[in-house]
């Protein structure tokens, strides 16, 4: 009896192929997760070309996922062999308001942008001393910023430590 059950429980899993596109443009969408809902292990991803294949089962439900658009979800009462699947996605998070704080910070308060801007005039540290490097310039002139020199070639990179773990904790990590 339970023979009998597995061999036609078998008969209705189906091998199906598809592409997934976005909606509006007819884009391929590549790299979208392909997931059988009532199965999560059995899902896949789509390949560069927006493909994907996988064995899908009568009364299971696809659920594609890909970050930028939203979720879509097909239930397949009957799979049949071979069938080709088409995935339209939808947009689903629109880039409208952008916030840049390096931008705004010239033409508006420091209040208004809710967030410490600080500012260096090189020139005139410079006129007033005479730093011999760039860490030397900026270290002790920006709040939260620690400048460190990696060692005391010219030419050799910089460390910068911007509210560290010290910050988060009040106390020094070693």
């Amino acid at each position: 009896m339970s023979i009998t059950l597995l061999s036609s429980f078998a008969l209705q899993a189906q091998n199906i192929q598809g592409i997934v596109h976005d909606k509006s443009t007819g884009v391929i969408v590549p790299g979208a997760s392909i997931i059988i809902k009532e199965r999560p292990q059995g899902g896949t991803v789509a390949d560069g070309n927006g493909k994907f294949s996988l064995v899908l089962h009568n009364g299971e439900t696809l659920l594609v996922k890909m970050v930028g658009y939203k979720s879509y979800e097909r239930y397949f009462a009957k799979v049949q062999e071979g069938q080709q699947v088409e995935i339209s996605l939808e947009s689903g998070v629109a880039l409208d308001e952008v916030l840049v704080t390096a931008s705004l910070a010239n033409s508006r308060s420091k209040r208004a942008i809710g967030t410490n801007v600080d500012h260096i005039d090189a020139a005139d540290i410079v006129a007033k001393s005479n730093p011999s490097s760039l860490a030397e310039l900026v270290n002790g002139r920006i709040s939260g910023a620690q400048v460190y020199n990696t060692n005391g070639k010219v030419g050799m990179p910089i460390r910068f430590d911007i509210r560290s773990a010290a910050t988060f904790s009040m106390e020094r990590i070693p």
